[in-house]
């Protein structure tokens, strides 16, 4: 799991809230495919600052015949 900042956080938020999908960072520069993608990836550092994982949860049927 990769480690964010508060002040990253801001800073997307403030690029979302400005609709910017690409941002530059001293040498390195980041563009996004579109603001839905931005979102989600606020919403992955916010996740990550409040500790909490994303749980996958699946459920699992199963059907059986006697073939009768």
């Amino acid at each position: 799991m990769a480690t964010y900042t508060a002040a990253q956080l801001a800073a997307l938020k403030a690029q979302l809230a400005a609709g910017i999908t690409s941002a530059a960072y001293g040498d390195k520069r980041t563009e996004f495919r579109s603001l839905a993608e931005l979102r989600e990836l606020i919403a992955i550092i916010e996740r990550d600052l409040a500790g909490t994982e994303r749980v996958r949860q699946f459920r699992v049927t199963t059907a059986s015949d006697r073939g009768l």
